[in-house]
């Protein structure tokens, strides 16, 4: 995960909902299985998961400090 998380460039004003998409992706293949690294759908349903989530104004919140604390995270920072 920070390996992807570490070729999202600094200056890009979507890194914070990139970094956690990235986060998402990894959840949920750790739960429903490797495999579907390689099915289009499921980077449909990462999309779908993170917009499902950003529509709460507190979670939005949330996910925005998670992104900020996964790039602090760092190696190497």
């Amino acid at each position: 995960m920070f390996r992807r998380i570490r070729f999202i460039d600094p200056a890009d004003p979507d890194r914070k909902r990139k970094v956690f998409g990235v986060f998402i992706e990894s959840v949920l293949l750790f739960e429903l299985g490797e495999a579907l690294i390689n099915d289009p759908k499921f980077y449909e349903l990462v999309a779908h998961v993170q917009a499902r989530m950003a529509e709460d104004p507190g979670l939005a919140k949330s996910m925005d400090e998670a992104a900020e604390r996964l790039v602090a995270m760092l190696p190497g920072r």
